[in-house]
């Protein structure tokens, strides 16, 4: 997995948990909101609007309702940890892709210093061999020069 990869994952993540967290905090105020005072209320309504206080149907509604807002109220607390669950592992791989994606960074920073470095190094060492080959090329042409020159005396020694 490359670094733009690591990001691009990273982002989507971090995205998809605020998103999350967003929806669970308006559910929880709503639901909030809307417990605290309604389910009070309609209890209360229900209470005050009985027909019958004996009536061992409206007994059983307030039980049923009674369990109905203990059942939900374990539900939200379960979403709500199950929320801070996911939010403290989101915390943890954003932290560890962060972690990640700086080394990558010093890693990629300090390879390309070593291949500048390396490169610099090639750069002068072909300008070296080049003024070598140009030296030995003034030489060999100074070489053959002496050579014809030699071979001129010995030609004149020879014949005269």
């Amino acid at each position: 997995m490359n670094l733009s990869e690591s990001l691009a994952q990273f982002d989507e993540l971090e995205d998809q948990l605020r998103r999350e967290a967003t929806r669970v905090r308006r559910e929880s105020l709503y639901s909030k909101i809307g417990n605290k005072d309604s389910n009070a209320k309609n209890i209360n309504k229900i209470l005050d609007n009985r027909p019958n206080t004996q009536d061992p149907a409206f007994g059983d509604q307030v039980k049923q309702l009674k369990e109905e807002s203990s059942s939900l109220k374990e539900q939200l607390e379960s979403v709500q940890q199950q929320l801070e669950i996911m939010s403290l592992k989101y915390q943890t791989h954003k932290e560890r892709y962060r972690e990640k994606i700086y080394r990558l960074r010093d890693l990629q920073d300090q390879e390309h210093r070593e291949w500048k470095e390396r490169f610099e190094n090639c750069n002068k060492e072909l300008a070296n061999m080049r003024d070598m080959l140009s030296r030995e090329q003034e030489w060999r042409v100074q070489i053959e020069a002496d050579c014809r020159k030699l071979k001129n005396d010995n030609q004149l020694l020879k014949n005269g």
